[in-house]
């Protein structure tokens, strides 16, 4: 293949990537090539650049005599097809001194190389093309805007009008190239790490959450989603049953929380907790417990082990041996102390079963009253005698066993071989047992599966048998058929504030593990072993995060970079067409005269010149006006104090934004008390200094924001 060919099939994934990436985000705008010089356009150069490299840009001022734009991101192509990428930083001959001192601490902060005076490059690390494009687009880009904005230099943004002309112009050549049997190369970039784990991110009011629902719904039913996209109360009531509300005991497939300052890994993976005591223990005990993110892995490994269990069929009973079997769960050892595990491979070894109450006392011809008699005189408690007479005498021969693996699943099944013996050779710190027939061993078999409830923590006791689910055992080739058709089911994690936390200690060694490659059956899976439990752990690759993160929150830490760049971020603007659109006051987004839509966007822009365009105010806040009272509501409650916590206080600032209908500068007769000791002139300049407050409400005029 040419260099020529490896530069246009690079432009066609470029071009699809950068789709994709405005279709998530619509005001996002991207450079395309303008003129067909040398029948470049006409032959799938869809950016600027050569036969070496694509010069992608996301501004429309010129770099000069280089004939790209000033600024952009670089995918440098070899030869063989292969690519490494970088940023350009260009300005040969641009006059403007302020965009020339821009482009420097853009320069700088980014420590770009000197090519020559007006030229300035670097090559970054990440081998992925896409990944580097997705950090470039999500942090760069977005840092270099809010320069942009506060240099005052809006006018390199690309107008939406012209782009919008490009991109039909491309569109429209792209069409007649494969109209006319050119080949279009559409192989569409691996964007799993988008859809994996992704933030909306934007400030307050802007509808992140709101979006999570639906897109939870999108990830886990798509097909419910697809039919009721437009109802929204549909999509919230199927949002609640698919909330995870009860671990113990779920059929969901999302599951919500909220990071905070004091969320930790032991709240997220796993960690020891205390156990309550219970009467007669003398000191006290701790348990792993795990986290919401291990929580949700492990509901994911058990649909799929679920799935894999249908079709593999472990057990093809008839309906005769199914109506005729009886079923007990046994506990061998404690699963969660890893000193019993040599009670379990024990008995698996050995084919038996055992139990520790009795202790070095031989039940051998004892029936029922006479276990009971001796184990008082024993001084044995109640529930010993009572699991004493279910392994030696209610478990017969034939009878089937369920060896516990917590309340929830299920480690091993064995069939009853033989009748109860005393053993006190040493073998294990037990001395009862029975011969099994082991069925199925180390499965760890989720028991909703197998039984209708959960495992309760009794050492041995009778199942229900009205609860077995018969299809586990017994099953027609026809349901095998309709098993290994089930799609795999998709789990959703939603994490609000995500930024709030310290992602760094929360996720662990799991910043690695969420990569797309990095996960089971990846092409660079990855395991890890958990501190607490030991226990080896893998991220499934159906388990999406969807985080969502406020813009405008001073109080807290910047995302941390490792995870930042593993993650796709959609922007939430405000989008102030949507209380037309979407809102009470629709169609109009009027009060009467009173035009609220107006009203919002004016505010937006003062913001957006006073801070940046990350502490707009959400259009959420004005979707649910209908009247003037209401607005005055909004405003005294939500608004105002926004503004007030933006400009810490400042309500000067907040003059600006909102007028003189709302802020008043307050009387100068003023003094300090009588303070001989202070400088005079600081004094007179303390006075001198104006001071505003918010008018009485009754006086605020909406329409003199925006007239």
């Amino acid at each position: 293949m040419s260099e020529e060919t490896h530069v246009i099939a690079w432009s066609n994934k470029l071009l699809d990537y950068l789709l994709q990436y405005r279709q998530q985000r619509p005001g996002f705008k991207f450079w395309l090539r303008q003129r067909d010089r040398g029948d470049r356009l006409s032959n799938g150069y869809w950016f600027q650049g050569n036969d070496n490299y694509i010069f992608l840009s996301f501004w429309a001022r010129s770099g000069g005599t280089n004939m790209t734009r000033s600024m952009g991101f670089l995918v440098f192509i070899d030869e063989d097809g292969n690519t490494s990428t970088g940023m350009e930083v260009v300005y040969n001959g641009e006059q403007d001194k302020e965009l020339i001192a821009l482009y420097k601490k853009i320069i700088t902060r980014y420590k770009l190389e000197k090519q020559h005076e007006t030229k300035y490059k670097c090559r970054f690390s990440e081998r992925d093309t896409f990944k580097s494009l997705n950090h470039f687009l999500t942090v760069i880009k977005s840092d270099i805007d809010k320069m942009i904005l506060k240099a005052g230099k809006e006018e390199i943004f690309i107008a939406e009008q012209d782009f919008k002309e490009a991109l039909a112009k491309t569109l429209s050549i792209r069409g007649n190239q494969n109209s006319i049997g050119v080949k279009k190369e559409n192989n569409l970039p691996n964007t799993d790490i988008m859809t994996l784990n992704q933030i909306f991110f934007g400030p307050p009011g802007t509808g992140k959450t709101y979006h999570t629902i639906n897109e939870a719904i999108k990830i886990v039913d798509p097909e419910f989603y697809k039919t009721n996209e437009n109802n929204r109360d549909k999509l919230k009531e199927r949002f609640s049953e698919l909330l995870i509300k009860d671990w113990e005991s779920t059929n969901g497939q999302i599951a919500f929380c909220t990071f905070h300052q004091s969320f930790s890994y032991e709240d997220f993976v796993e960690g020891i907790k205390p156990v309550k005591p219970v009467e007669g223990e003398s000191y006290l005990k701790y348990k792993v417990e795990d986290g919401i993110f291990k929580r949700i892995c492990r509901l994911s490994d058990d649909s799929r082990k679920s799935k894999k269990l249908k079709t593999d069929r472990l057990f093809t009973w008839n309906e005769d041996t199914f109506r005729k079997a009886s079923f007990y769960k046994i506990s061998l050892g404690d699963s969660n102390n890893p000193e019993d595990q040599e009670i379990f491979d024990y008995c698996i070894k050995n084919k038996c079963i055992a139990i520790g109450y009795g202790g070095m006392n031989d039940f051998t011809g004892l029936d029922e009253a006479g276990i009971a008699a001796k184990s008082k005189e024993l001084q044995q408690e109640s529930f010993s005698i009572q699991a004493l007479n279910y392994f030696i005498h209610f478990l017969k021969v034939g009878n089937y066993v369920f060896v516990g693996n917590g309340n929830r699943y299920v480690r091993a099944i064995g069939k009853v071989t033989g009748e109860y013996r005393y053993d006190p050779s040493g073998a294990t710190r037990y001395n009862h047992y029975r011969s099994v027939e082991w069925l199925v061993v180390n499965e760890n078999i989720p028991i909703t599966e197998i039984y209708d409830r959960n495992l309760s923590q009794m050492t041995i006791y009778k199942l229900d048998e009205s609860g077995i689910k018969k299809d586990f055992f017994v099953s027609s080739g026809q349901s095998v058929k309709a098993d290994a058709a089930t799609k795999d089911k998709n789990y959703v994690l939603v994490i609000d504030e995500i930024n709030r936390g310290n992602v760094s200690s929360i996720f662990g060694e799991l910043i690695t593990l969420i990569e797309k490659d990095k996960r089971a059956g990846g092409d660079e899976e990855l395991e890890v072993t958990l501190p607490y439990s030991k226990e080896p752990f893998k991220v499934p690759d159906n388990v999406f995060i969807v985080g969502t993160m406020n813009t405008a929150d001073r109080s807290i830490e910047a995302l941390d970079t490792a995870l930042r760049r593993r993650f796709s971020f959609r922007e939430m603007p405000s989008k102030s067409a949507l209380i037309r659109t979407e809102g009470k006051l629709k169609p109009s987004g009027k009060i009467g005269n009173l035009d609220v839509v107006q009203l919002l966007e004016k505010i937006n822009e003062r913001i957006g010149k006073l801070i940046d365009k990350d502490h707009k105010i959400g259009h959420s806040y004005f979707m649910d006006i209908e009247t003037e009272e209401d607005l005055h509501k909004a405003f005294h409650d939500k608004v105002i104090p926004l503004l007030e916590e933006y400009f810490f206080g400042d309500f000067g600032k907040i003059g600006l934004v909102l007028g003189n209908s709302f802020v008043e500068k307050v009387s100068d007769t003023f003094e300090f008390a009588s303070f001989a000791g202070y400088d005079e002139a600081v004094i007179t300049d303390l006075k001198e200094r104006p001071v505003f407050r918010i008018k009485k409400e009754h006086e605020w005029r909406f329409t003199s924001i925006y007239e």
